[in-house]
């Protein structure tokens, strides 16, 4: 089982530069590219606020992996064919429970938004638009 935690970047600064009207569409669009990426794959929710999780089933890490660059590629052609006010960007972050790992979802999940706020933190300090995935 692997927990995927995901927090909208920015979003902040476009509710209050932008106005909420225009955060809450940002939100909407993002909530259509969570779907999109992850409705196939396992459980979508949202945490509150601009952060979000996705509990997937049976997923080793290549997979988990694969998943998000997948996310990744979605936003990037949202952002792409879209002319929107805004650019969508995204920090993700995952942990995985083995199925003989005595841990609580809690657990599995705390450890999934240490790693998104890791993410957060890379992509902030990457000089090119490069991908990067924290486990």
């Amino acid at each position: 089982m692997a927990i995927i935690s995901i927090d909208l970047n920015d979003f902040k600064i476009v509710n209050d530069t932008m106005g909420h009207n225009v955060g809450d569409e940002l939100l909407c669009d993002f909530a259509k590219i969570l779907k999109l990426t992850f409705e196939k794959y396992g459980f979508i929710g949202r945490m509150g606020g601009d952060e979000f999780i996705v509990i997937l089933s049976g997923h080793d890490v290549t997979k988990v992996k694969k998943i998000i660059r997948e996310f990744n590629n979605n936003i990037l052609s949202f952002n792409t064919i879209n002319n929107k006010k805004y650019k969508i960007s995204a920090s993700c972050g995952y942990a995985i429970r083995k199925k003989d790992e005595i841990i609580s979802l809690k657990e599995v999940y705390k450890k999934a938004d240490k790693n998104m706020y890791l993410n957060k933190r890379e992509l902030k300090l990457a000089s090119n638009n490069k991908e990067v995935i924290s486990k």
